[in-house]
């Protein structure tokens, strides 16, 4: 699919693109949204930054949204959806928030297999 976003890009194709492959597209952007949100996520949570109901929902909406950013740039898209229609950096904060406050509820001792279970829920609300 990136390839493919790269060749079109580069003979000046418009964002418009066929219905299968924009749903393609739209699940694989998906995709990278959920996974860059957990992924800012856990950098504020192992870096241990306080407070973390500040700092895991803005590091997981730099991540997730700056994907975004980059995929339109990269598409050379005439118009950035991320930054003037989507919801885009508001579903990393809303999952960041409630990773926080999943986390602030389970306490110090939270289970390995309790948070594994929790990221993959977090995964699953921002996908």
């Amino acid at each position: 699919l990136i390839l493919l976003g790269f060749r079109l890009a580069r003979r000046g194709a418009t964002t418009e693109l066929p219905g299968n492959f924009q749903q393609a597209v739209q699940i694989s952007d998906a995709i990278g949204l959920a996974a860059f949100t957990i992924t800012g996520a856990s950098v504020a949570i192992s870096t241990r930054a306080e407070p973390l109901v500040i700092w895991v929902p803005l590091t997981a909406a730099i991540t997730g949204a700056g994907g975004g950013i980059v995929r339109d740039l990269v598409r050379r898209a005439d118009r950035i959806p991320s930054l003037h229609t989507e919801v885009y950096a508001e579903i990393p904060i809303i999952w960041g928030l409630v990773l926080v406050g999943a986390l602030a509820w389970a306490g110090p001792n939270l289970d390995p297999d309790r948070f594994f279970g929790l990221v993959l829920f977090i995964l699953g609300g921002a996908f």
